[in-house]
């Protein structure tokens, strides 16, 4: 009887020792779990950033457009101007 209450005895140190270890992995698998949260909300956090900066970049690159194109309908606009007082010239209405 007594033998076998110390295999028992054996026995429950054994698990004890294979629960120990699994509690130890349970943590470690509980703080890879929450880091790999962190690093998912940075990840998306960074994700929106990019789309703000792609926006940004995108207006900056509009830009130079937009003046280009002012400065074309202003050149338009004198010299329309410009043949439209010659023709008055011309015409002697003005």
């Amino acid at each position: 009887m007594e033998v076998k209450l110390q295999e028992v005895r054996d026995l429950a140190k054994s698990n004890q020792k294979r629960i120990d270890k699994l509690e130890e992995q349970a943590e470690r698998q509980d703080e890879l779990i929450r880091a790999v949260a962190v690093m998912a909300e940075k990840q998306s956090e960074m994700d929106k950033n990019l789309g703000e900066i792609k926006n940004d970049i995108k207006v900056i690159k509009d830009k130079p457009a937009k003046r280009w194109d002012s400065v074309i309908e202003k050149i338009l606009l004198c010299i329309v101007t410009g043949i439209v007082g010659y023709i008055f010239v011309k015409l002697g209405l003005a």
